[in-house]
């Protein structure tokens, strides 16, 4: 596995994924990449497995610190509303654009439109959406369903 000291070697592995799919992520396109020589990169590394793992422990870390930030400084209910919301985020974000890349690769949008204007209007309606869903959801969140004896109230009103 890439060591602490090799995180580029990881980073630039996250980019050829993000680029061709993890599943396609080759050992042998890095070193050229990354400007070394094949046999001092095999120092660096453990395998295709070892770098996979270095791959997913970054991307759990990466989860883990968006989660903190999201709950730091919240009460219990309103923490796991806001880590949801994050979460709800990241997987709109992420189903969205590989929808898109996915559409575009197979050629099926098959239109004789500008893709590059298509996708920036993608993401700008992304921040849209996304901007919104804070302000909406904060309405719901559990110290704000509470009635004035302070029972939480479900959607329909009902005491819970």
């Amino acid at each position: 596995m890439a060591g602490a000291g090799d995180h580029g070697i990881v980073e630039e592995a996250e980019r050829v994924a993000d680029e061709v799919g993890l599943q396609q992520l080759t050992i042998a396109a890095l070193p050229q990449r990354l400007g070394v020589r094949q046999p001092s990169f095999y120092k660096h590394i453990d395998g295709m497995d070892g770098l996979q793992r270095s791959i997913a422990l970054r991307a759990k870390n990466e989860l883990a610190d968006t989660l903190a930030r999201a709950a730091v400084g919240r009460s219990c209910g309103d923490a796991i509303v806001s880590m949801s919301q994050a979460v709800d985020a990241s997987l709109a974000l992420r189903s969205a654009l590989h929808g898109s890349v996915s559409l575009e690769a197979g050629g099926g949008f098959g239109l004789p439109l500008d893709v590059d204007r298509s996708s920036d209007r993608l993401v700008s309606g992304l921040v849209t959406a996304l901007s919104g869903w804070q302000t909406r959801d904060s309405a719901t969140s559990p110290s704000r369903r509470r009635d004035r004896k302070g029972a939480v109230r479900g959607r329909d009103g009902g005491a819970r």
